[in-house]
């Protein structure tokens, strides 16, 4: 679990609701997600989670529109960051928010302005920065950006405004897919969004001062939470680092390292989506890849050291991190 690369649970919430709608099997995404439903909703969710959600979705619904469906439904639900968006003065500030506040939202997308002329203004969506985003799922970005900047436009918006470019293979032949997303679609090679210049400077239809300071109250707020979960989350992973070299992992000791309660220890992590163990599991996985890499310690040693009596146990947990043996792993390493 990286705290970098998360979804906000509303987010996450919303994306649920409407994968519910499609009618997937949502017993098989709780389980991808790793979440009980008993359970309070954690604050944030791990994007390698819900990148695998996508996957699952697009494989089970073999249905090239669902991409568009998403980020338009996205689009039109009331977030601060798409409040902050809508209420901005003009597109150009809108997207300036969004640089700054969708990938600790989403952990799911990098928008980058690749071009500006006089002409028009051109933004590129990618992968996620960490963990493995599908085309289905970057689709769903591209979309989700144009479809909240054409209600910011709103009434004001021409039909040459906005032009989205998506890879040939995620565009359908047999479907109109600019009727449906009331959006310009190309095919191209990469997620692009073409915006004309006047567009981008044009003031928005729905620009409202007062909203967009709240709006970004809010996301401040946000980010604070955020920052404040990521710093947990570091300072256990040092601890963790240190304390399986010392041979003492239990929750009581990590827990008055940081000077508070295991029962504290264990109700702060729950807003960051994961577990004490799931947190020791990463910890050792970290420094078995470490040890193996820098230096030539017998592997049975190197077992020991993060934790493991038994080397058996040891090779079956490496294999599942890395999906080959501590060997093998040393071995491409050498060939390199």
């Amino acid at each position: 679990m990286i705290p970098t690369a998360q979804v906000d649970f509303i987010i996450a919430q919303n994306l649920l609701n409407f994968w519910a709608s499609t009618g997937v099997d949502m017993d098989k995404v709780w389980e991808i997600l790793e979440i009980d439903e008993s359970l309070p909703f954690p604050r944030r969710i791990p994007a390698d989670r819900i990148s695998a959600v996508y996957r699952y979705v697009s494989n089970e619904l073999d249905d090239p529109m669902v991409p568009y469906d998403i980020g338009s439904y996205m689009a039109n639900q009331s977030f601060p960051l798409q409040r902050a968006v809508i209420s901005s003065e003009n597109l150009r500030t809108g997207f300036d928010v969004v640089l700054k506040n969708i990938y600790y939202n989403t952990g799911s997308f990098s928008f980058e302005k690749i071009e500006e002329t006089d002409e028009k203004v051109v933004l590129e969506t990618r992968a996620p920065i960490l963990g493995a985003g599908s085309d289905f799922q970057v689709c769903s970005g591209v979309v989700f950006l144009a479809r909240l900047f054409a209600n910011s436009l709103g009434k004001t918006r021409c039909d040459d405004d906005l032009t989205m470019i998506i890879p040939a293979p995620m565009v359908p032949a047999d479907k109109d897919v600019s009727e449906r997303i009331a959006i310009r679609v190309v095919p191209g090679e990469n997620f692009l969004l073409e915006i004309s210049k006047d567009a981008w400077l044009r003031k928005a239809e729905t620009a409202d001062p007062a909203r967009f300071l709240t709006a970004m109250r809010e996301l401040r707020k946000q980010y604070a939470r955020f920052e404040e979960d990521v710093r947990l989350y570091q300072e256990i992973c040092e601890i963790l680092e240190t304390s399986l070299l010392q041979r003492n992992v239990s929750q009581d000791y990590v827990a008055s390292q940081l000077g508070i309660s295991v029962r504290n220890l264990q109700r702060r992590l729950r807003p960051l989506g994961t577990t004490y163990q799931q947190l020791l599991d990463d910890a050792r996985q970290k420094l078995a890849i470490k040890l193996i890499a820098e230096g030539d310690q017998p592997l049975y040693e190197i077992a020991y050291l993060v934790g493991y009596t038994e080397p058996s146990a040891f090779y079956k947990a490496f294999r599942r991190w890395t999906g080959m043996t501590p060997g093998e792993f040393r071995q491409t390493g050498t060939d390199d």
